[in-house]
């Protein structure tokens, strides 16, 4: 049997992404191999749109960094 997959949505992907809690530690278990994150071009596209809202004032560097391990790790 494989690993259990996980969709995790654009808000979820964020959080992990840019503070600590529950949906970083769900994120973490995806980059470590033991959940496998499920994904679509579409999710990436709404992904690089939300990560560019001057709310969250990523830089560059960071936003490719992200998309970088959500790319390597995910299943499309």
């Amino acid at each position: 049997m494989g690993k259990t997959k996980v969709l995790l949505d654009t808000n979820i992907l964020i959080s992990a992404f840019g503070w600590r809690g529950k949906p970083r530690t769900i994120f973490n278990k995806c980059f470590s191999g033991k959940l496998e994150l499920v994904t679509s071009r579409d999710q990436i596209k709404e992904l690089i749109r939300v990560m560019a809202y001057p709310k969250f004032d990523f830089t560059s560097h960071q936003k490719l960094t992200f998309l970088g391990i959500i790319m390597a790790v995910s299943t499309i």
